[in-house]
Parts: structure tokens; C-alpha cells; sequence
């Protein structure tokens, strides 16, 4: 039995052929994540696991501690960089060669729910691949779709979808210069209070302009004072 560098090695020498069609490249791909998220997360449990045991023995066991907590934090971003290039990948090729592929392919390999298919194609005619895993999340939707509509919460989501989501989140951090201000009028979050991480480690909130109505019908804008959290 392969372990998962050894089956990580081989899903990538069939990803790399260059004569599988782009359905079997989407099928790889998938699996490559899986088995390096399922990978991270058990070597992740791994130190977890040795920490709680190593606890026992504190203050003894304080450097082991730390060695081992900052070596889970090294493997994770490792991990986080590998599954990032990948998402890169995904968002800007958003695999092409799928579109001489139909729908309802896509949606079997991405694991979405016939009920939800429907609404699906509209967003993959739309926004591609992308939109499916990004924009809505449609991968593994059976699963994931509906404990968020119960919930009410929506943490959990299909491999692809995270992958692409750590790079676009990754990519909004680094770009937030060249995106339009969600606090402005007309953004999403126009009207809500702002917080902001100032050098010295304070959190400055700075709330939403406040109108206020007078008895003749006039109205101004008060602007309120930045507050430091404590």
C-alpha cells in the first residue's frame, strides 16, 4: 500500500500526462487535495496530541513544548502554501479545457447535489469553475449546503473550494489596496463599526457616522470618535 507522499508522487505523474482530458485532470486534482489536507490535519492531531501529553510534565517539558509547537505551525504553512499554489492555479486557469465538458460531468465529479443543480449550471455558465467552488460552493453540497442552511454557519466546504478560498483570501490580504472599500456607501458592510490593529498592539473601533434629524426636517452627519479597545 502507497503511504501519502508516495500516493501524492503518483496522483501527480497522472495529473502531469498530458494526454488525460481535463475531466480526469479535475478528478486528480481533487484527490491530490484531499490527501493533503488529510495529511496536514493528521500530522497537525500528531503534535497536538504530543503537547497535551507533554503538558503534564510542565515546567520540565516548557522547550519540547515550544519546539514542537513551532514545528506544527512550520508544517501547517508549508501545507498552507502548497494548497494555495493550487488554488492559484484553479483561479487562473479556471480549467479551460472543461468547457467541451458537460455540466452534469462536472457536477458528478464535484460531488453536487441534484437539487442543487439546477441553481449550479446557472452559476457555472456564468463564473466557471470558479463560481462553483468560490462564489457558492457547490463542491460536495449534499454535505456541506445543507448543514449551513441549518446552521446557519458555513465553515466547512469541498477541498477545491478551500483551496481556492485560501488563495483568494491570501490575495485579497495582499491586494486590499486595489479592492473597493466594503465600508463605503454601496459596499456590503457600509454602516458597521471598523477595527483596526494599530504597531503597539491596540485596537482602535471606529464607529459608523452617525445622521441626525432635527425637528424641521434638516439632517447632518456626526462623525464619532475613534475608540481604543481595552
Amino acid at each position: 500500500m502507497l503511504n501519502a507522499e508516495e500516493r501524492t508522487k503518483r496522483l501527480l505523474e497522472i495529473y502531469t500526462d498530458p494526454g488525460i482530458s481535463a475531466l480526469t485532470s479535475l478528478i486528480i486534482l481533487r484527490r491530490i487535495v484531499r490527501t493533503l489536507i488529510r495529511e496536514r490535519d493528521r500530522m497537525s492531531l500528531e503534535c497536538v496530541q504530543k503537547i497535551r501529553d507533554l503538558r503534564k510534565g510542565l515546567p520540565f517539558t516548557e522547550a519540547r513544548i515550544e519546539r514542537i509547537s513551532l514545528a506544527n505551525k512550520g508544517m501547517r504553512r508549508a501545507y498552507r502554501d502548497q494548497l494555495m499554489h493550487i488554488g492559484e492555479y484553479i483561479v487562473r486557469a479556471d480549467m479551460a479545457g472543461l468547457g467541451d465538458t458537460s455540466f452534469g460531468l462536472v457536477a458528478d465529479v464535484l460531488c453536487i447535489n441534484p437539487v442543487h443543480r439546477e441553481k449550479a449550471a446557472i452559476r457555472y455558465e456564468e463564473g466557471g469553475l470558479v463560481g462553483l467552488l468560490f462564489t457558492d460552493r457547490y463542491e460536495d453540497s449534499a454535505t456541506y449546503r445543507q448543514q449551513a442552511d441549518k446552521s446557519g454557519f458555513w465553515f466547512e466546504m469541498g477541498p477545491l473550494s478551500a483551496v481556492v478560498m485560501i488563495y483568494m483570501a491570501d490575495w485579497m490580504a495582499r491586494n486590499s489596496d486595489k479592492l473597493p472599500d466594503p465600508f463605503a456607501p454601496g459596499g456590503p458592510f457600509h454602516g458597521m463599526p471598523t477595527h483596526r490593529m494599530q504597531p503597539n498592539g491596540t485596537v482602535v473601533r471606529q464607529a459608523p457616522a452617525m445622521v441626525v434629524h432635527g425637528q424641521d426636517g434638516s439632517s447632518r452627519v456626526v462623525e464619532r470618535k475613534p475608540e481604543v479597545m481595552k
